[in-house]
């Protein structure tokens, strides 16, 4: 076989094998954008729990105040008040830096979005260029078979100096999509391990929402208690012949009858039972709330170098038109 045509085939070859890789790393990409663009939404999410987290914290917390101010029941309440107002001020920081995260996400999640359609509008060239060059490497091998098993004859070396000419062409027009094709895949290959950490830092942050859901479950409970406290707080008692509420009795001046003080504590036991046991059980200890955002912190910080990192890597393989245009030559 010719020297310039055997190479042209060893070309050929090397291209048809980098198309397939490519083909193969552009179609998982895409179930790897599909992930990284669902698990992005965790911030959204979050953002929105911690908002209703707050609006929760805000009703508990002026709940749990109004309680601290009523005689006899502000030894339990003003604990809890206290715990409360702390957790508030902990999370009340994050609506912030997640509404800003947010706001920095949304936008390049539209950017993968753009960057998915695209490289699946790429897959069905790359694939029909793959073709191309499969046709172009079996209608060589046949020619050059062909001219191999004519008769010698001034014809048969006229026949094969043009083929080798034609190799030469072929192969020199070859270079510039063969490197076109490497940069994408190098670009393509810098890209993935960015939206795998992604992936990896939103599935982190989503696995602290357990913290958030399970203080929000113990605020609901802390307000369905302050409720029936309150609620034991406006019955009312005989007194001298007139209703008065128990927090009336309990806010008059003076030492009340032990009698109508056993009517009071008696109505007011298991509502305050239940209250204490909401700052015993169903409440995290503010540390533990610290902790738990700081992890959620370190979370959003590497989201966002993440984020900066693939912004940079899109410009490479944005352009759904860039291996197209590279072949543009030996496709005509």
């Amino acid at each position: 076989m010719p020297a310039k045509v055997n190479g042209l085939i060893a070309k050929l070859k090397e291209v048809h094998a980098t198309l397939q890789a490519l083909t193969a790393k552009l179609k998982r990409l895409d179930g790897v954008l599909g992930g990284t663009l669902k698990a992005s939404m965790v911030t959204k999410t979050i953002a929105d729990l911690v908002t209703k987290l707050l609006e929760l914290l805000e009703v508990v917390h002026a709940a749990l105040i109004a309680l601290s101010n009523v005689p006899y029941v502000n030894v339990v309440a003003k604990p809890l008040e206290q715990v409360v107002g702390r957790i508030k001020d902990q999370v009340r920081p994050f609506e912030n830096q997640l509404e800003q995260l947010e706001n920095m996400i949304q936008p390049l999640r539209k950017q993968l979005q753009g960057l998915r359609v695209s490289m699946r509008e790429i897959i069905k060239p790359v694939v029909q260029l793959d073709d191309f060059v499969t046709q172009e490497l079996a209608q060589l091998r046949s020619t050059d078979t062909s001219t191999a098993a004519l008769p010698n004859s001034r014809y048969k070396r006229a026949q094969q100096a043009q083929l080798e000419q034609l190799a030469e062409k072929l192969a020199g027009l070859l270079d510039a999509p063969k490197a076109s094709l490497l940069k994408i895949q190098g670009s393509l290959d810098a890209l993935d391990p960015v939206l795998t950490a992604i992936t990896d830092s939103c599935e982190g942050l989503m696995q602290n929402m357990k913290l958030l859901t399970d203080l929000m479950g113990g605020l609901e409970d802390v307000q369905d208690d302050a409720d029936s406290l309150d609620d034991a707080l406006n019955q009312r008692i005989s007194v001298g012949g007139k209703p008065v509420s128990v927090k009336q009795l309990l806010e008059s001046a003076g030492n009340l009858p032990e009698g109508i003080m056993k009517q009071v504590t008696k109505l007011l036991a298991e509502p305050l039972r239940q209250l204490k046991q909401g700052m015993d059980l169903k409440l995290p200890d503010p540390v533990q709330v610290v902790s738990g955002f700081q992890a959620i912190h370190q979370h959003l910080d590497t989201i966002k170098n993440n984020m900066k990192e693939t912004s940079s890597r899109l410009k490479d393989v944005s352009d759904k038109n860039y291996i197209p245009k590279a072949f543009g030559k030996i496709a005509a």
